[in-house]
């Protein structure tokens, strides 16, 4: 029995096999650096300064948002994922037996001689053992693959009916806040708003790099190149006693930029062990398999977003700007040469003079200056830059080496100013000197022409070359260059031919000294400020139209000026009828400060309109030192400052002489995901009059596919529109419905339009089913 255990085991063969697969997706590698520098660098510009009074009711937005739209746009499904596991378990077991053949054959055979007859019998019998392969085939262990991900279940969780009203509370509140950002934007009295836009241009050295920029970028109330000496000096404050100028910086315009991707991934990670047995014993041929199969099959699709631009406030006077890393399909993501224009809203604060007041007779002139970081945009880490020495060193070295003359470290640093200064008058007499006290005809240096000769590396830019005839110009720089006498004095030729060596070589040295950034991670630029002597007044005196209807009544007065920043400015409307006093239930001032607008109750709950005689007073209680009633002399101590306008009421309710009217009575028109929706709507006639032959119904910022007739109504298809025949009730079949847009559905009587129209907001929801 021992020796057939051993004889199994060695004629038994086993294979074991192990499979597995994952798919991901597969990006190349990125290139990185080891220094910043290497990286790229940003560069800063001015692109324009406008007074913010004179964009800011343009910016001012004003999104349709009412509870119906924010409860359909609340916790809207940015992803689903799909996925299923499988474990499938096979074995199978093939055997088969022995064969055995037998044969025999009998021979007579007869002795000639003798008459013998002899009969020999021979047997034969013959073994095989059992083949495996001509037994019946054992079942397959199933695969799967990702393509079965298209049977995964398609139904849809649903949510928490309290979470999604609070989410769509939170969302209305939050758009209504948006609306008045723009108007409620932090000034105080004296402050001067400008709206200013800088480019960011990022500049990659190389493509492919996965890295994202972070910018700080400062702003300087103060001419900061001036003082540096590479900008010529501007005009500044001069009254300013004991106090200075400052500002501050709000990010409220164009603060994100975000791309989208929309995604979808499929996975499928498959585990497969089998063991497989083929053998023989004792003449039984068997085979056996052992097989597991297991299965995760996930799909998820989604909205991928990565932002590109992302601005946040980090000081009063400085903002931190994310220039992010697009998304690659062959890096995952990288660093793309491409410009920013980033909008800030400057909030600049003259100083005072003695007398207490702003000082805005000069014009300022501020600084960007922005220091710019290089992060990994997988890990995060930072690239640091290389020490700005040495990197100068190297710049200045390979300048010395490029151009005659052996400029002196100091020399190159006056040069580099005057090219900032854009001093051209300075920058090119230097030269000129440099040409003739160089004193090149008799030949050393001054032989060297551009590209003919190159001097090594210099260690010790700092000291001045050796050569006794390279002298130190920047202390004399005065006079005219050309005629000036040197000693030993120059030929008439050798001058000429010195001055044309070094002018050819001017211009290209302006240009390389402006590329010199002595600090490689920042950058700066100059942004004038055009500052006025602001005047707060209020509205000129007008008769004020005052404008009615059923919900409420409104009045603005215009031409006033430097309003913003006023504080408890209140209208009141007075009735010298009756002798009462209407407060005001809201009072606006415009962004730009040039007018006011007061809403009040309906006139109509305070009785007859017509037999009341009303008039509209503005008044300020706390103005500071800008009285804006302008009284001279202004009272000691301040007093309120009122002022009264006549007015004339008109009632703004539409009068309509027609007799046709629509009407609908749900809140929103319910479109699927394809923009396709419905509405119900009533069409009304007044009288009994022949409805007209030119009715038509009208419909803006949709499509109408069809109508169905509920009750009533009838409709003609002509070739200008959908004529209507009748009073009744519809259902509007459209497509193209976009989510938050409003269509307006109106009548439309011989070529006018019925004023009464419908306008109902777009709602996503679910696909809407048609008979």
């Amino acid at each position: 029995m021992r020796g057939y255990r051993y004889s199994l085991a060695g004629v038994v063969f086993m294979s074991l096999a192990l499979a597995g697969c994952i798919t991901a997706p597969q990006y190349e590698a990125p290139a990185r650096v080891k220094w910043a520098d290497e990286a790229g660098s940003v560069t800063v510009s001015p692109i324009s300064v406008t007074r913010w009074e004179d964009v800011a009711a343009s910016l001012q937005p004003k999104f349709k948002m009412d509870s119906d739209v924010a409860l359909a746009a609340s916790i809207p499904m940015t992803q689903t994922l799909d996925q299923r596991f499988s474990d499938i378990l096979a074995a199978s077991l093939q055997a088969a037996l022995p064969t055995a053949t037998a044969s025999r054959s009998v021979t007579t055979t007869t002795d000639p001689e003798t008459g013998e007859t002899t009969t020999s019998i021979d047997a034969t019998r013959t073994r095989r053992s059992g083949d495996p392969a001509n037994a019946p085939a054992a079942a397959a262990v199933p695969a799967t693959t990702a393509a079965a991900l298209a049977a995964l279940a398609a139904d849809k969780p649903g949510r928490d009916p309290m979470l999604r009203y609070l989410a769509a509370t939170a969302l209305l509140q939050e758009v209504t806040l948006l609306n008045r950002y723009v108007t409620d934007k932090i000034q105080t009295p004296g402050d001067q708003a400008f709206l200013v836009r800088l480019q960011l241009a990022v500049l990659p050295n190389r493509r492919g790099m996965p890295y994202d920029v972070l910018t700080d970028v400062t702003l300087h109330a103060d001419d900061v190149q001036a003082h540096a000496g590479l900008a010529p000096k501007g005009t500044a404050a001069s009254g300013c006693k004991g106090s200075y100028d400052s500002l501050s910086i709000v990010p409220m315009v164009v603060t994100d930029n975000l791309e989208g991707l929309q995604a979808s991934r499929s996975s499928d990670v498959a585990r497969q062990i089998g063991i497989a047995l083929l053998g023989t014993v004792q003449g039984i041929g068997a085979s056996g398999s052992f097989g597991r199969t297991t299965n995760l099959l996930r799909a998820t699709q989604g909205n991928e977003t990565n932002s590109l631009l992302t601005i946040a406030k980090l000081a009063d006077d400085t903002v931190r700007v994310r220039l992010g890393a697009v998304q690659s399909p062959t890096y995952q993501y990288a660093t793309l040469p491409r410009t920013h224009n980033i909008s800030l809203l400057v909030i600049y604060r003259p100083c005072k003079d003695a007398a207490g007041k702003f000082e805005t007779a000069q014009q300022r002139t501020i600084t960007a200056i922005t220091r710019t970081t290089f992060r990994d945009a997988m890990s995060g880490a930072a690239l640091p830059y290389e020490d700005a020495s040495n990197r100068l060193y190297r710049q200045m070295g390979e300048l010395r080496a490029k151009y005659p003359g052996r400029f002196s470290y100091l020399e190159f640093a006056r040069l580099y100013q005057w090219a900032n200064q854009q001093d051209r008058k300075r920058f090119f007499d230097y030269i000129d000197r440099k040409a003739l006290r160089t004193q090149g005809c008799g030949g050393g240096i001054g032989d060297t022409l551009i590209g003919v000769k190159r001097y090594p590396d210099d260690p010790k830019l700092l000291d001045m070359p050796d050569d006794s005839n390279l002298v130190d110009l920047t202390e004399n720089l005065d006079g005219d260059a050309v005629n000036e006498t040197v000693d030993p004095p120059l030929s008439a030729e050798c001058r000429e031919l010195s001055l044309a060596r070094y002018r050819m070589i001017a211009a290209a040295l302006w240009t390389d000294l402006l590329s010199v950034r002595p600090v490689g991670e920042f950058a700066y630029t100059r942004i004038p400020l055009a500052l006025r002597t602001t005047n707060r007044t209020l509205p000129v005196d007008q008769t004020a139209l005052v404008t009615y209807s059923q919900s409420e009544t409104s009045v603005t007065l215009s031409q006033a000026q430097d309003l913003i920043g006023l504080q408890r400015l209140r209208a009141t409307l007075l009735d010298g009828t009756n002798n009462r006093s209407i407060a005001a239930t809201e009072t606006t001032i415009a962004a730009d400060g040039a007018s006011v607008s007061a809403k009040f109750p309906p006139l109509k709950r305070f009785g007859d309109v017509a037999k009341s005689g009303y008039s509209v007073e503005l008044s300020v209680e706390d103005y500071g030192t800008d009285d804006p009633c302008n009284r001279n002399p202004p009272p000691a101590p301040a007093t309120a400052c009122r002022k009264t306008y006549s007015a004339v009421v008109f009632d703004g309710a539409p009068t309509t002489t027609s007799p046709y009217s629509v009407s609908a009575t749900a809140s929103g028109i319910v479109a699927d995901g394809n923009g396709k929706g419905r509405l119900n709507v009533s069409i009304a006639q007044k009288g009994t009059d022949p409805i007209s032959p030119k009715l038509f119904l009208r419909i803006e910022g949709a499509e109408l596919s069809k109508i169905d007739v509920l009750r009533g109504a009838s409709v003609e298809v002509k070739s200008d529109g959908w004529r209507i025949t009748g009073s009744g009730e519809l259902t509007l079949w459209m497509e193209n419905l976009i989510p938050n847009q409003v269509v307006t559905i109106s009548l439309e009587d011989n070529g006018t339009a019925v004023p009464n129209a419908v306008k109902k907001t777009v709602l996503s929801a679910a696909p809407v089913k048609r008979d």
